[in-house]
């Protein structure tokens, strides 16, 4: 049933049509007398309309029935079997029988037109079913427009679309039967439309019965919509190669004459003799056509529709790795994010060049492009620099820091030839002197200036420092050139305030601006000296060119690579003025134009760093070889993966959190996608904060204590743990799970009443807010622990609250002390330890009333949460949590401290220094470690004789800091760190307390 039927519920859809509804077609359709619809609906036993649709759907039907001239009606002679001999016989006076000889296609649509088109047919019909036969009528009309528009598509090929047919299918007309049966059963109008793909790309198409095709012709094309899948249409040129040596794909943002693209054709170049380089373009350009003539393959930028689309951009990146098989790619800029990073998820490793500096805030996205690569490299320190502060966890990542090469700029292709200059930025054929004419001149000191027309450039510091070096040095005879691509920047707002500042700077002929050129030798020949006036520049490409040449860079202290290695170099430092200061560079420009020996010996100094600095082959060469290296680490990778899926060791519920449930995969494959990207043999970084694979494991002390571990990021932490079968180390613990613990049958508690040998036990409460005092009594007695309690406040009304709740309390004594609202629950720890605990309790449980305040704003709930987290894994209720942690103490004497067991590894964050000082303070004698497990939030079971230390320290209040706290860095939070770093000092270890179905 076609989708337009069925959308006007003429019959029902699930309902094909029988034999007897077509031989009852056949009599309504020949006998027509003024009393045979209603004797075939009678005797059909089918309302009349469904008997007519059923001739639409009826293939037989549209072989064996046709309309000849004047509406006679034809019939095949094989028509007349099923009918008795008076009705074929008044047949054969209406009708005229043809033999399979002399058969013509007719096509269904019209024949049941013909039909309704009977009065005696239609009133019969109308008069039961008025609005139902109208609506059959408007079918037959909208399917009649359909197919013409169908019939006048070019991507309708009537041909091709019968060879899909059987062999003696009768179609009068392809395009309607297209439209009626042909898209719904999956047949294809042409092998430039898919209907599947339309409706799947077009889903307010999809949820109508309208046919695609014509669809696309009356309202698609001109929309703009894609009409089939467009990798289809996307090539990716097979490569003329024996296979046997690598392929690489170099992402290119853009193909325009700027830094980057530019870097790229000279890297297909230099790559070329070991490998089989691909290009893929983000966005097109001028450089297209040169980077075809250098490269194996050029994979040309896809529509920008699909780009901005993440699910077709994963679709294309499989596409290149299945048609390339690609050793690795590399991402020659951020900006190539679109590809690299779908790349990177198709294990594809990818090395990063990083030309981007990261002020102010940054996009979520670039954060997921550094996490898909393998590698990281940064021109210069001060771009990593960058990195680092806007992405943490690229201190965790392979990097290097590798200055490129000089670079050729490629010819420019015919019709290529930028416009130049007239007045500043706006385009004029007629621009005053051409840059030969300029460059001609040597009366005056040249400065030039390289780079696209752009804030991020500075050109209004170049204009500036032509205007203070006119302005301080009117002695000095100069002009300054600037020539790069500008059309871009016509229009802008910075161009209008650029082109102001030209005007009112008096500087005429002294300042000169011009396209970009294919060719910057007779440039650099005629140069005295190269202003880099940008803002923030990673390593500009004509800085390298310049210092190769001899041509002394004046730049700005930390706003380039180059900067950062002239001032590293004492016979260069002197080029290198304050931060954007354009007098300062005024003053050395000028320096350098009065004097000729003292620019001779600066151009000397500068071409020997260049020299030993800049080597393109050199960097290529060792791009290579970091991504080979990378192709290994993602191989290994693999293997650890398996590793680690042979055992149940990798726990997903404590990697992914509470709704592991509903990720997408939680296996150990995707665990190692998402980290192998990082080195955990890195030291700590703040803020980089991961999950935890493996409860009791710690991935980080693992990779910088293991001995055999290797230090280069080849390997995951657990999977060589688990290779080497476990070895005892700093990086595993012990941990404890109450939800396995067998409940006791009886209801002794602990320990019995007159055991003098017995452990002695506290627990320590600390209660600021003391609305928390029912839940605390209600976590403790779900074990059978006595233990006596000490509760601390910081108000007589809390206090008074606190008497209260305990009044029943049966299972030990109850001590409440109001103290100082000072040091939060550690000092009143501090106090209760030193006052009543020490010498007295041998175990005893700390807990506090969290509500983490600096955080409800942003996640309300969020100290509740955790408050309920470490109650439950300490106390209870849901399990009995305390007895199994003081049962495990007096089993192993050697256990001083238990902690819950925390997904995040956090580490010491801004807490480095106040815990040295805390160290000190306390008179520890090993070495604060660099990665540490800790109870965060400062709840645990402790053995007092592990805490001496505490003891011996006598913190007194004065030493507490002052409320409200900072959000870190206080002694308070280097003291919750320390505690199993004292444990350890005393000679004791610690575990952890792990609920599975209680996680955060």
């Amino acid at each position: 049933m076609s989708e337009i039927l069925q959308s006007l519920h003429l019959i029902d859809p699930d309902r094909p049509a029988s034999d007897g509804d077509v031989e009852n077609g056949y009599r309504l359709f020949l006998a027509r007398g003024p009393n045979t619809p209603a004797d075939v609906s009678e005797k059909s036993g089918l309302p009349l309309l469904s008997i007519i649709t059923s001739l639409l759907v009826s293939e037989e039907f549209a072989r064996l029935i046709a309309l000849g001239d004047g509406g006679a009606v034809v019939v095949d002679d094989v028509m007349l079997a099923p009918l008795d001999d008076d009705l074929a016989a008044w047949m054969g006076t209406i009708a005229r029988v043809r033999t399979g000889e002399d058969r013509v296609p007719q096509d269904r649509w019209s024949a049941i037109g013909g039909l309704l088109d009977d009065d005696r047919v239609s009133n019969a019909v109308r008069a039961e079913y008025p609005r139902d036969i109208d609506a059959l009528r408007a079918a037959i009309v909208r399917a009649d427009e359909a197919a013409g528009i169908v019939q006048a598509s070019p991507l309708f090929d009537a041909d091709r679309y019968r060879e899909q047919l059987s062999a003696d299918a009768v179609i009068a007309r392809p395009a309607l039967h297209y439209v009626v049966t042909g898209e719904r059963t999956g047949l294809s109008p042409s092998a430039g439309f898919a209907a599947a793909d339309y409706a799947a790309r077009n889903p307010d198409v999809a949820s109508t019965p309208v046919n695609r095709l014509a669809h696309y012709e009356a309202h698609g094309r001109r929309e703009g919509r894609l009409h089939r899948d467009w990798l289809i249409d996307q090539p990716m040129p097979p490569l003329d190669t024996d296979g046997t040596r690598p392929v690489v794909l170099l992402l290119l943002h853009e193909a325009t004459y700027t830094g980057a693209p530019i870097l790229g054709w000279n890297l297909v170049r230099a790559l070329s003799s070991a490998c089989d380089v691909v290009v893929v373009l983000h966005r097109g350009g001028a450089l297209e056509a040169a980077l075809r003539d250098v490269a194996a393959a050029v994979v040309a930028a896809p529509p920008p529709a699909m780009v901005a689309d993440t699910a077709e951009m994963a679709r294309f990146a499989e596409r290149l790795k299945a048609v390339y098989a690609p050793a690795y790619a590399i991402a020659n800029s951020v900006e190539t994010w679109p590809v690299a990073i779908p790349l990177g998820r198709q294990d594809v490793p990818v090395v990063a060049l990083v030309h981007e500096f990261w002020p102010g805030a940054v996009p979520t996205l670039r954060n997921d492009f550094y996490a898909a690569c393998a590698a990281l490299v940064f021109p210069a320190r001060i771009v990593e620099q960058s990195s680092f502060d806007a992405f943490r966890e690229v201190r965790l990542q392979t990097r290097y820091i590798l200055p490129q090469g000089p670079c050729t700029i490629p010819p420019f292709a015919d019709g290529q030839v930028p416009r130049a200059f007239g007045a500043p930025f706006v385009p004029d054929d007629d621009a005053g002197p051409t840059l030969t004419d300029v460059l001609a001149d040597t009366t005056r000191f040249t400065v030039i200036g390289l780079g696209a027309v752009e804030m991020r450039k500075g050109i209004d510091v170049f204009v500036a420092t032509a205007t203070a070096l006119a302005a301080r040095h009117p002695d000095v005879a100069f002009r300054f050139v600037w020539i790069g691509t500008w059309e871009h920047a016509i229009g802008t707002q910075y161009a209008a305030l650029v082109g102001e500042q030209v005007r009112r700077s008096g500087l005429g002929d002294r300042l000169r601006f011009f396209p970009a050129v294919d060719d910057l030798a007779p440039v650099y020949d005629r140069a005295d000296a190269l202003l880099l006036s940008s803002r923030l520049d990673p390593l500009p490409n004509i800085t390298i060119d310049a210092a190769v040449r001899g041509i002394p860079v004046v730049c700005f202290d930390q706003a380039s690579g180059i900067a950062e290695m002239l001032a590293g170099d004492p016979d260069t430092a002197a080029l290198v003025a304050p931060h954007l200061d354009s007098g300062a560079a005024a003053d050395r420009i000028a320096a350098l134009a009065r004097d000729a020996a003292m620019r001779d010996r600066t151009g000397a100094a500068i071409q020997k760093l260049a020299q030993r600095s800049f080597n393109l082959e050199a960097y290529a060469g060792a791009l290579d070889e970091i991504g080979r290296g990378a192709a290994r680490r993602h191989e290994a990778a693999r293997r650890d993966a398996e590793i680690i899926a042979a055992t149940d060791a990798f726990d997903p519920t404590l990697y992914f959190g509470p709704d592991h449930a509903a990720a997408a995969d939680t296996s150990a494959a995707a665990y190692i996608a998402a980290t192998k990207h990082l080195n955990f043999a890195s030291p700590p970084v703040f803020g980089a904060i991961l999950r935890r694979p493996m409860a009791g494991f710690h991935p980080f002390i693992y990779g910088m204590e293991a001995p055999d571990f290797p230090r280069d990021g080849s390997r995951d932490p657990l999977a060589h743990y688990l290779e080497r079968e476990a070895p005892v180390g700093r990086w595993a613990h012990r941990v404890l799970r109450p939800d396995l613990a067998v409940a006791e049958e009886d209801d002794d508690r602990y320990p019995p009443d007159g055991d003098a040998a017995a452990d002695r036990v506290a627990v320590h409460g600390h209660f600021h807010y003391p609305d928390n005092i029912a839940d605390f009594l209600t976590a403790l007695s779900a074990n059978r622990l006595r233990a006596d309690l000490f509760l601390t406040t910081t108000s007589e009304a809390a206090a008074d609250v606190l008497r209260d709740a305990t009044a029943g309390y049966a299972d030990g004594d109850v001590v409440i002390d109001n103290g100082p609202n000072v040091g939060r629950d550690i000092y009143a720890f501090l106090r209760v330890l030193a006052t009543h605990l020490h010498g007295r309790y041998d175990i005893v449980g700390h807990v506090h009333g969290k509500r983490t305040v600096h955080a409800e704003a942003a996640d309300p709930g969020f100290g509740e949460r955790w408050r309920r987290f470490l109650w439950e894994h300490l106390l209870g209720p849901t399990h009995a949590a305390a007895d199994v942690i003081v049962q495990a103490m007096r089993d192993d004497p050697g256990l001083g401290l238990v902690f819950p067991e925390n997904a995040w590894l956090v580490g010491w964050e801004k807490n480095v220094e106040s815990a040295a000082v805390l160290a000190r303070r306390m008179g520890l004698r090993r070495p604060v470690p660099r990665h540490i497990e800790f109870p965060a939030g400062t709840m645990f079971w402790a053995r007092t004789a592990a805490l001496d230390a505490l003891v011996r320290a006598d913190f007194q209040e004065a030493e507490m800091p002052p409320e409200p706290l900072s959000g870190d860095g206080t002694i308070l939070h280097a003291f919750e760190r320390i505690v199993p770093v004292v444990c350890e000092e005393a000679g004791y270890g610690y575990a952890t307390s792990y609920i599975p179905d209680l996680g955060r």
